[in-house]
């Protein structure tokens, strides 16, 4: 997506975050959602920030690795619990 000259992902990792292009916002605002923790992703999936399977699947996987070592399978669970019905979690 090219916005103000600038391509963007609808999902992407940078610098330790998770950045989602809020789909709740389109077609009339254009918003980057931020995600520093797995509860962020969580959220970001619930609350139907990021849509789509592959996008859900792909910020479920960002998610895992936001978690703190250790903690990787209560967030798999986590995570797989925001959209039971989702083949990608």
């Amino acid at each position: 997506m090219l916005i103000d000259g600038r391509e963007y992902k609808s999902v992407w990792f940078e610098d330790g975050k998770l950045y989602l292009i809020d789909q709740r916002r389109l077609p009339f605002r254009f918003e980057v959602f931020v995600a520093e923790t797995v509860d962020d992703v969580v959220f970001s999936i619930k609350d139907m920030v990021v849509r789509g399977a592959p996008a859900i699947g792909a910020a479920a996987a960002y998610g895992v690795a936001l978690a703190k070592d250790g903690e990787e399978k209560e967030a798999i669970e986590r995570l797989r619990a925001t959209r039971p019905t989702a083949h990608d979690l």
